[in-house]
């Protein structure tokens, strides 16, 4: 009776601990099938346990003193010896499932993946062929739009088509690319840098091509060494766009939306940039020079190693712009305004300060070789917290110019190496 009790004690323990260890996935297998994979193999180690404690006790029989009868001819020795076999063939039953569950789960999560990826491809590929329709439906509205200018003039008809083509490109996707030169993940339209470069490679009137500017927005577009020189682009909106490397030379963006695009490298030269927001841009080692960027913005812009020889900044912004190997040489800067930005390398040779604001900024190593300025320029600076003051003082000294310019007294800074 004490060891029916036992063993019944066991097999409760076992399905107690087999249930708790399945609960928590002991041993955890990647699949729904975990918790009873883990229920059977806990079992299976309480049975082994079971067994181990059977055969103690035949062991412990064996070493009693005999009494004249085999101890095989005992009925308890008997179901002993037998229990010992079927414990063990349990064991590696329960075991050799385990082994081939958990084998057969990771054929599934294989199956799974592949076909989850074919999944994704199929849904890519679907996409993909969705965007190449919209984009020929594009190209077919723009060569109907032009037939319908220049052979009917058509004014109502052309003014829906302008519409349909707006309407239907406002539907392109936004696509996650990887910048490998930046090593950062990019939002990007190839779409709408098609749409774009078809637009302006027709022959349409003005007025529909503003018309379609002001209702679509080419943010995203990749424009990466687009060729858009001379063109009338004013009040676009090209945010986030990515127009690195592009030619950009006498191109007329003023209004324009450039916030966070990327026009590393780009050829902007005599290009028209008045009123342009140009926040965030990353304008590193672009070509800027004899360009009009009267009123622009160009708050938190990165324009390191940018060159921006003879251009026009009178009102602009450049608070907190990143200024780093930055060429002003002969700009306009009147009336400027810098804030919180570090000068500590920016060339401002022969450059107008007259009225630029510097405020709270860093000139220390600034090159200020013949640069226009006042007669208070080194008191304002102070008054304004700017840092390097007393550098300029050590190398620089503004002396009175005896040019004029409309009539009145200029003043410049020159090397005192001079």
């Amino acid at each position: 009776m004490t060891q029916r009790l036992i063993r019944l004690l066991l097999l409760l323990m076992s399905v107690l601990m087999g249930w708790a260890l399945g609960y928590i996935r002991v041993p955890f297998i990647d699949s729904n099938y975990a918790f009873w994979v883990g229920f059977v193999g806990c079992l299976g180690l309480m049975a082994f346990i079971l067994a181990l404690f059977q055969i103690r006790n035949n062991a412990s029989t064996k070493n009693k003193p005999e009494t004249g009868h085999s101890p095989l001819a005992n009925p308890q020795n008997q179901w002993l010896n037998n229990n010992r076999y079927l414990s063990f063939f349990v064991v590696t039953f329960m075991l050799c499932l385990c082994v081939f569950i958990y084998s057969r789960n990771i054929i599934i999560k294989e199956e799974l993946n592949r076909t989850t990826n074919a999944l994704n491809d199929l849904k890519y590929n679907s996409n993909l062929e969705q965007e190449r329709s919209k984009i020929f439906l594009i190209l077919d509205l723009i060569h109907k739009l032009d037939s319908t200018i220049f052979k009917t003039h058509d004014t109502i008809a052309a003014a829906n088509l302008a519409d349909r083509i707006a309407t239907l490109s406002t539907s392109f996707r936004i696509n996650k690319t990887w910048d490998m030169e930046n090593n950062v993940i990019q939002d990007l339209s190839l779409e709408r840098g098609l749409l774009l470069l078809a637009l302006v490679k027709t022959k349409m009137d003005s007025r529909y091509l503003n018309k379609i500017k002001e209702n679509v927005s080419f943010y995203a577009a990749d424009l990466r060494n687009a060729d858009l020189h001379g063109l009338d682009l004013s009040g676009i909106d090209l945010k986030g766009a990515n127009l690195q490397y592009a030619n950009l030379h006498g191109i007329n963006l003023s209004r324009a939306n450039l916030n966070d695009a990327n026009l590393v490298g780009a050829n902007l030269n005599q290009a028209l940039l008045v009123g342009t927001s140009m926040i965030g841009a990353k304008l590193n080692w672009a070509k800027i020079n004899e360009a009009d960027l009267k009123t622009a913005k160009l708050d938190s812009a990165d324009l390191s190693n940018a060159t921006l020889t003879k251009s026009k900044l009178t009102h602009a912004t450049l608070l907190q712009a990143v200024l780093q190997n930055t060429i002003f040489n002969e700009a306009d800067l009147d009336y400027c305004y810098f804030m919180y930005t570090n000068l500590t390398s920016v060339n401002f040779s022969k450059a107008i300060l007259i009225h630029t604001t510097f405020s709270r900024t860093n000139l220390d190593g600034s090159i200020l070789n013949d640069a226009i300025t006042n007669e208070n320029w080194i008191a304002y600076l102070r008054e304004y917290k700017n840092n390097g003051v007393n550098t300029i003082l050590n190398n620089y000294q503004i002396l009175r110019d005896s040019l004029t310019i409309k009539d009145s007294i200029i003043y410049r800074i020159t090397s005192k190496a001079n």
